[in-house]
């Protein structure tokens, strides 16, 4: 996972940092959860992390990912960094 450096305005407050995530699909209806295949991505994430910040997703270019979507942006997220369990987020069509 990348981030975009944070810059502040004029004023002194910080912009929104912006993080970048690859997903092999983008349903936030049905998975309303931010995961990861490895966990020292995550706790870095955490670590880092600020309110306010946004996770820009974009498709990965592997076959799991639809074509259509693949190196594509597909959306944005801004979540809340704790750790929680997947089962618990999911929804049974996903």
């Amino acid at each position: 996972m990348a981030i975009i450096n944070q810059v502040q305005a004029s004023d002194g407050r910080p912009f929104r940092r912006v993080w970048i995530k690859a997903f092999w699909g983008f349903d936030p209806e049905n998975e309303g959860f931010l995961g990861f295949t490895r966990e020292g991505d995550r706790t870095r994430l955490f670590a880092q992390y600020q309110t306010g910040d946004l996770i820009l997703i974009y498709g990965t270019r592997g076959s799991r990912t639809d074509k259509e979507d693949r190196g594509n942006a597909l959306g944005f997220l801004e979540v809340i960094a704790e750790p929680t369990e997947w089962r618990d987020l999911i929804s049974p069509e996903a």
